[in-house]
C-alpha cells in the first residue's frame, strides 16, 4: 500500500512531510500514556500512589507512631482530601501535588463520582471524634438539659421527675451516622458539588470546604437536638401511661 503524506509546518516555520500512519501512531501513543504515570508519594503520615487504569491507593497515618492507620482507593478520594485539608500535613501535601504536577482539576471527575455514595460526609461532620468517640452523647445530654429547663412540655415537673426523664432519655438515645446520612445526605451532595465545581486549586477547595463544614456541623446539631426532643417526649408519654 502506498504511503500517504501530509504537510505540517514545524515550530521553526519549515514545512515537514509526515506519513499519515506515523502521525496516527504518535497520537495513539500520546493518548495511552496517563498523566498520573509513575506517581508514588509516601510520606510519614500520608501516601498517594497511582496504580494505573484509574485506580489509586491512598493512606493516612502510619503503623509506628501516628496512633492510627487508614487506607483507601479512588472511591475514598474525597474523604481523603477532606482529612488532608484538616490536618497538619496539608502544606506538605500541596507541595507534593505541585511537584508531581497534579492539579485539583485533574481529580474533579473522581471527586464528583465519589459523591454518589456520599464519600466525605463522615469526615466533614467531625469524623471519628463525633461518630465514634462520644461527642454526640455529650451533645445529646446538653440538649436534653436545655429542653427540660426551657420547653413548655416539661414545665411543672419536679427536679426529681426531670432527672428520671433525663435518665430514661439517655438510656434510649440512639444516634448513628447511617441515620444522619439518610436524612442529610442529599443536602451534603448539593453543598459539596458547589465546592468541587467552583474550586480550581486544592487551596481554593480547602478554603471553601471550611465554610461548608460549618453548614454540615449545624445539621449535626439539628439532628441531635431533634433526637433529644423526640426521646424526651417519648419518655414523658411512657411516664404518663
Amino acid at each position: 500500500m502506498a504511503t500517504r503524506w501530509i504537510t505540517k509546518k514545524g515550530k521553526d516555520g519549515e514545512n515537514r512531510h509526515i506519513p499519515i500512519n506515523e502521525g496516527n501512531r504518535i497520537k495513539e501513543r500520546e493518548v495511552k500514556i496517563p498523566k498520573f504515570n509513575n506517581i508514588s508519594i509516601q510520606k510519614h503520615n500520608w501516601g498517594v500512589e497511582y496504580l494505573g487504569n484509574g485506580h489509586w491507593e491512598l493512606r493516612l497515618g502510619n503503623l509506628s507512631d501516628a496512633g492510627w492507620y487508614w487506607t483507601g482507593d479512588e472511591n475514598d478520594m474525597l474523604g481523603f482530601l477532606l482529612r488532608i485539608g484538616n490536618s497538619g500535613v496539608s502544606e506538605e501535601f500541596l507541595e507534593e501535588m505541585k511537584r508531581y504536577g497534579i492539579s485539583f482539576d485533574d481529580l474533579k471527575n473522581i471527586l464528583l463520582n465519589d459523591l454518589k455514595h456520599n464519600d466525605g460526609l463522615y469526615e466533614i461532620t467531625g469524623d471519628n471524634q463525633v461518630w465514634e468517640f462520644g461527642y454526640l452523647n455529650d451533645l445529646f445530654e446538653d440538649e436534653v438539659d436545655n429542653d427540660l429547663d426551657g420547653l413548655e412540655e416539661f414545665e411543672g415537673l419536679s427536679d426529681e421527675q426531670k432527672e428520671k426523664l433525663k435518665e430514661k432519655a439517655l438510656e434510649q438515645a440512639e444516634m448513628d451516622f447511617d441515620e444522619f446520612e439518610k436524612e442529610y445526605g442529599d443536602d451534603y451532595k448539593e453543598l459539596m458539588k458547589k465546592a468541587i465545581r467552583n474550586a480550581h486549586s486544592f487551596d481554593e477547595f480547602f478554603t471553601d470546604v471550611s465554610a461548608y463544614s460549618e453548614d454540615m456541623n449545624e445539621k449535626v446539631l439539628g439532628y441531635v437536638s431533634e433526637k433529644a426532643y423526640e426521646t424526651l417526649y417519648e419518655a414523658l408519654n411512657e411516664k404518663e401511661e
